[in-house]
This record gives C-alpha cells, structure tokens and sequence, in this order.
C-alpha cells in the first residue's frame, strides 16, 4: 500500500508541476486590448465661433480696456444671445483678448483718433 500510495503522491506532483506554470501564466494575462485602446484617441472639439463674435470681443475690448473678461462675456451675452442666440463665455473673452492684444491696440488707437462726426449740437 505503501508503495501504491507513494506512486499517487508522485502522479499527483508531476500534474501539479505541469499544470502551475499554465494557472500562473493564466492569472496574469491580461485581456486582449479593445479597439478603443489600440487607436489613438481622438479629440473632439466645438465648432469655433464666427468671426464676427472675436470681432465683437475685440471691439468691447477697444471700447472698455479697463473691463475684465468676466464684464465682456456678460455685456457680450446680453447683446446678442436673444438676437443671433450666441453667448461667449470668461475663458474665450480672455484666450482672444490674450492672442489679438495687438488688435485691440490698434482699434483703441483708431477710437482715439478718429475724427469727430459733424453736426453734432451745430
């Protein structure tokens, strides 16, 4: 019985030693990667907005240079958002106000210079 029993144990041994390594590696396989993960993600952004909406902003900016994005955005959204249903919000007034500064100067400049209508109180 001894011998019998001896020869189980070893049987046994030798399965488990074939089968650890294929649970081992089973355990620490991971999934197949899906199609969203092998393309690169893509970015999805907004429309961008007309042109005449900067030319708006800058204009607003021209007229006060002491209003802050905050005050452009809402007068901005006050004027046209019942007529031409656009609105603008504080990080667009302040990302144009920041790329079109020369812009805005040189429209403050012109608002300076600009020669006053006649018939004005004649």
């Amino acid at each position: 019985m001894r011998t019998w029993l001896t020869w189980i144990l070893t049987r046994w041994r030798w399965i488990l030693r074939q089968l650890l390594p294929w649970l081992h590696w089973q355990t620490r396989r991971r999934r197949p990667p899906t199609p969203a993960q092998t393309s690169p993600p893509s970015r999805v952004f907004a429309q961008p907005k007309p042109k005449w909406v900067t030319h708006e902003v800058i204009r607003l900016k021209a007229l006060w240079p002491q209003a802050g994005c905050r005050t452009l955005a809402h007068h901005f959204n006050r004027r046209w958002q019942s007529r031409r249903q656009m609105t603008v919000s504080k990080t667009y007034v302040a990302d144009t106000c920041r790329r079109h500064q020369y812009l805005i100067d040189v429209a403050r400049r012109k608002l300076k210079h600009r020669v006053p209508q006649s018939g004005m109180g004649l």
